[in-house]
C-alpha cells in the first residue's frame, strides 16, 4: 500500500477538508452548467457529470491512503447541501454512494496504484454508482432506450476523462511547482525514482 501508514497525518486531514470545501463550490456552481447542457439535450448534460466525482479522486491521488476518496466525496456532497443544492438531503446519498464507487478501483488493487488508468477506473465506478439513485429518483424517466444508453455512456466516460485525466494532470501540476511536498503524490514518485536508481 502506498505511504507508511494508513492512519490520516494532520497535514493529510487539513488538504482532504480544503479539497472537500472547494469541490463544494464547484460542485453547487456546477448545477447552471449542467442546466444549461441539459436544455440543449440530455446526453449534453451528462459529460459534466464527471465534475461531482473529482474530489474523491483528486483527495486519494494525493493522499493514496485507504477510505480517502470515500470520505472527501461524502464531505464534498456535505458542503453542498450546506451551500444549498437542489438535490436537498438526496445529495448525500449520491456523494456516499459516488464515494463507494471511486474508492473500489484503488480498493481493487489494495492501494498500490494510483496512475492514470486507475483514476479513470475511479471516476468511472463512481459514475456507475451514481446511476441506481437516478434510477429511483426518476432522472431516467421518459428516456429513449437510445438516449439512455448515450446518456449512460457519456456519464461514464466524463466520469474518466473530468475525475480521472483532469485530476492527473492538475495534481501532477500542483506537484512540480512543490505545493504537493510532504503528501504520498510526491513522496512516493520520489522512493520510486531512488528505487530504480539504486
Amino acid at each position: 500500500m502506498a505511504g507508511s501508514s494508513r492512519h490520516l497525518q494532520f497535514r493529510e486531514i487539513v488538504i482532504l477538508t480544503f479539497i472537500a470545501a472547494a469541490c463544494s463550490v464547484v460542485f453547487i456552481n456546477a448545477w447552471t452548467l449542467w442546466s444549461v447542457a441539459q436544455a440543449v439535450h440530455p446526453v449534453l448534460a451528462e459529460t459534466t457529470y464527471g465534475i461531482w466525482f473529482v474530489a474523491s479522486t483528486l483527495a486519494a491521488y494525493i493522499i493514496q491512503k485507504p477510505g480517502v476518496a470515500f470520505v472527501a466525496e461524502l464531505a464534498a456532497a456535505a458542503g453542498e447541501l450546506v451551500l444549498g443544492s437542489p438535490d436537498v438531503l438526496w445529495v448525500l446519498l449520491y456523494g456516499g454512494l459516488q464515494g463507494l464507487g471511486a474508492e473500489a478501483a484503488f480498493a481493487l488493487l489494495r492501494y498500490r496504484r494510483f496512475d492514470l488508468p486507475v483514476l479513470a477506473l475511479s471516476g468511472a465506478l463512481a459514475a456507475v454508482a451514481s446511476i441506481p439513485l437516478d434510477a429511483v429518483t426518476g432522472y431516467f424517466t421518459g428516456m429513449q432506450p437510445g438516449v439512455l444508453a448515450g446518456a449512460v455512456a457519456v456519464r461514464l466516460l466524463s466520469g474518466a476523462v473530468v475525475a480521472g485525466v483532469f485530476t492527473k494532470v492538475l495534481v501532477d501540476g500542483l506537484a512540480r511547482t512543490g505545493a504537493l511536498n510532504g503528501f504520498a503524490v510526491v513522496r512516493n514518485r520520489r522512493d520510486r525514482g531512488a528505487g530504480l536508481a539504486g
